[in-house]
């Protein structure tokens, strides 16, 4: 059997899974949302007005479920397109460092215990022929799930050389790690590890970011240890 084949009821485990998933992920915000608009049409029928701050932090509470939801609606869509070979890279020379800093920049504003990834670099310009919106993408999962899974630790760090003609990005974060024996379906679609329960996630990303890796005719490797953290590397050509 191949090595990279998962068995026929493994599978059916993960997309059962990802059914639950996606159930929950789509009905909590959706619960979310109706509570809010309920409390508001409450207010409203007894003649209350909502205070402008209370109003704004409903609004902003919409406004974020309603992003999870189509998050998880545009990860659905992906796979869908990754499925069905839809995807093809268009590939142009971009500065490396500047598309990494971009990323970082956009996750660290998202982090409520405002955490902030260390970025390592040894050059200021990295040339390399990629599409930028697939590894911008790649990125934002790899860094999303560096935080994630690591609340209450050190803030991820994140690495980025270039070698002959090879870049790699490397990012560790100190957070839950993976389980030994789960680590051979974390690229699975829908896989999601058992320690990650209480954790909002689809089971989608990495998956994601293994496939637009290879688009690129990169690799992606990865380091865990439970409770001790995860380190995950991409290696694409620069041309």
């Amino acid at each position: 059997m191949d090595c990279d084949t998962v068995p026929e009821p493994v599978q059916h485990d993960i997309q059962s899974n990802f059914v639950s998933i996606a159930s929950h992920e789509l009905r909590t915000p959706l619960a979310v949302m109706q509570s809010i608009a309920e409390l508001l049409e409450i207010q409203v029928k007894q003649g209350h007005t909502p205070e402008a701050t209370v109003l704004i932090e409903n609004v902003t509470q919409l406004k974020s479920e309603i992003n999870r939801m189509n998050n998880l609606i545009d990860e659905i869509l992906t796979i869908s397109k990754i499925e069905n070979a839809n995807i093809k890279p268009v590939k142009e020379k971009v500065n490396i460092v500047a598309i990494i800093q971009q990323v970082i920049d956009r996750n660290n504003v998202l982090q409520a215990d405002h955490r902030k990834i260390v970025f390592i670099h040894g050059e200021d310009e990295i040339p390399a022929l990629v599409d930028k919106q697939l590894l911008a993408h790649i990125l934002d999962n790899l860094i999303s799930n560096a935080f994630k899974y690591s609340i209450g630790k050190p803030a991820p760090e994140l690495t980025c050389s270039v070698s002959s003609n090879l870049f790699s990005v490397t990012i560790k974060d100190f957070g839950i790690g993976i389980p030994r024996h789960q680590q051979k379906n974390i690229f699975q679609t829908f896989f999601r590890a058992e320690n990650t329960a209480s954790i909002k996630g689809s089971g989608l990303g990495l998956f994601i970011a293994k496939s637009f890796t290879e688009l690129h005719n990169g690799t992606v490797s990865f380091n865990s240890a439970e409770n001790k953290g995860s380190v995950f590397t991409i290696c694409l050509p620069t041309e």
